[in-house]
């Protein structure tokens, strides 16, 4: 009786630190450092995208101007007509 209650109690400690380890992903070679057995945390962010620094096209800026005084322009219109 004592014997399969401490075979019971060792089974679930093997368990639980079965467990604790993290997926390691068998073809994300580039994170897994093999003298450690474990993954590195990933540097890549993904779903996220990356922002570039490039300079702003002047005539896209202009046409965000004429866009966003055509927007101004037409919720001044439809205030007007939910005052009326």
């Amino acid at each position: 009786m004592l014997c399969s209650l401490l075979l019971c109690e060792c089974l679930l400690l093997l368990t639980s630190y079965a467990h604790d380890d993290e997926w390691i992903d068998p073809t994300d070679m580039l994170n897994y450092d093999a003298a450690s057995g474990t993954m590195r945390k990933s540097q890549v962010k993904y779903g996220i995208s990356e922002k570039k620094d490039v300079s702003p096209d002047l005539s896209c800026a202009e046409e965000m101007s004429e866009c966003y005084s055509r927007l101004d322009s037409l919720t001044h219109k439809i205030d007007e007509c939910e005052k009326k």
